[in-house]
């Protein structure tokens, strides 16, 4: 099922109409990534420091997508707070419809972790937010805009930090080091306001920000081998683990994880400092 089905769905399940005639190309937030086969993982051959989380290197062909040009933001995620997003009874379906199966969370949490002190830096990426409140995030966005939005599965980050050159960082080949400015590494030991590391933009007429350190970003993919993957649609990958894809590294990782093709996973109900996401919109 490709993810626009799956939005489409989610949307149908919860009683919302998808207005095609809303989504409408770049638009200041989201970038459009084109249509096209990329590449994912890598060997050693083509990069000597992979993992074997990275290989067997393949081509996913993947359909147009609209992508967050930068991480939600505090701010962002406080709308869907204030809007009632962890107690409003109408809102238990945001968390209800849950992918695969998986077990409801609503009403365990009140607002992200540490949420007061984030509050006070609206420009920075909300963090503290497991893949459960991404979701419920994402539906809300979707029903508030008649639109699908949704988070990325692994291809759709991948090809947008990538490109379809293959990129081996999201802003080219050079490695990470102190003449790259980049907020990784424990450089300043927390995240940093959206947009305030160039260096790392992708080398795009309509560049997408931060795809590589400041905070880590949930992707909707389980975490899973690439070769005993089970392909569900526009890259997705699914199977039995507990752990969801996170990619990008943060501001505690070293250089090696901002390799755009570094995966890692996380348990679906973790909440932590160094992760965060962005979100994709379905190009109809």
């Amino acid at each position: 099922m490709s993810t626009h089905t799956t939005g489409s769905v989610i949307l149908a399940a919860l009683g919302f109409v998808f207005n095609a005639a809303t989504v409408v190309g770049q638009d200041g937030y989201f970038v459009r990534i084109e249509a096209g086969v990329a590449r994912m993982g890598a060997t050693k051959e083509t990069d000597p420091i992979t993992s074997h989380d990275e290989y067997p290197a393949h081509d996913v062909k993947l359909a147009a997508f609209d992508i967050g040009r930068h991480e939600v933001t505090v701010k962002e995620f406080a709308e869907f707070v204030a809007a009632g997003g962890y107690t409003r009874e109408d809102f238990k379906p945001f968390w209800d419809v849950a992918a695969y199966g998986e077990a409801n969370r609503f009403g365990s949490w009140k607002a992200p972790n540490k949420w007061e002190d984030q509050l006070q830096f609206p420009s920075r990426p909300v963090t503290g937010v497991s893949w459960y409140e991404a979701m419920a995030f994402c539906r809300w966005r979707s029903r508030r805009d008649g639109q699908v939005i949704n988070l990325p599965t692994e291809a759709q980050w991948e090809r947008a930090a990538r490109g379809l050159d293959a990129r081996r960082f999201a802003w080219g080949e050079k490695v990470p080091d102190d003449t790259l400015r980049l907020n990784y590494d424990g450089k300043i030991g927390h995240p940093a306001e959206v947009g305030s590391y160039p260096d790392g933009n992708t080398p795009t007429k309509d560049p997408i920000w931060d795809l590589a350190g400041n905070v880590l970003e949930w992707c909707l993919d389980r975490k899973v081998s690439y070769a005993i993957e089970v392909r569900v649609g526009d890259g997705l990958r699914d199977g039995r683990s507990e752990y969801r894809v996170v990619r990008g590294g943060s501001y505690f990782h070293d250089g090696r994880s901002l390799r755009a093709a570094c995966r890692s996973g996380v348990g679906s109900i973790a909440r932590s400092d160094v992760v965060g996401f962005r979100v994709v919109r379905v190009v109809p």
